[in-house]
């Protein structure tokens, strides 16, 4: 069983930004968002002072992502999955985390 992944309009532009090594790297990150149950060894944290988010290491990358309320799950028919607002350097975190809405 997977759960549902959805990109924002940010998260898809970040993701045409990245270059192919990137993709590679972040694509399986992505894939394991959507295992059901998670691996245990994914590097996934809370965001401090901006719950529900949540962020995911992928090397030089940030991913940030937050699950499905109840109403996108009905909205999106799954029973669980994840909004993905930003795929970004991890240089950028700071800045991205004070942008969310």
């Amino acid at each position: 069983m997977r759960a549902a992944l959805r990109f924002t309009k940010r998260a898809e532009h970040d993701w045409r930004k990245l270059d192919a090594v990137g993709r590679e790297r972040v694509e399986p990150a992505l894939e394991a968002l959507r295992a059901i149950p998670r691996r245990a060894n994914l590097d996934e944290q809370p965001l401090e002072g901006a719950p529900p988010w949540r962020r995911l290491r992928v090397g030089e990358r940030r991913i940030i992502f937050r699950p499905f309320t109840e109403k996108e799950s009905r909205v999106y028919g799954a029973d669980s999955g994840c909004i993905v607002e930003r795929v970004i350097d991890r240089q950028d975190l700071d800045r991205a985390v004070k942008s969310l809405r």
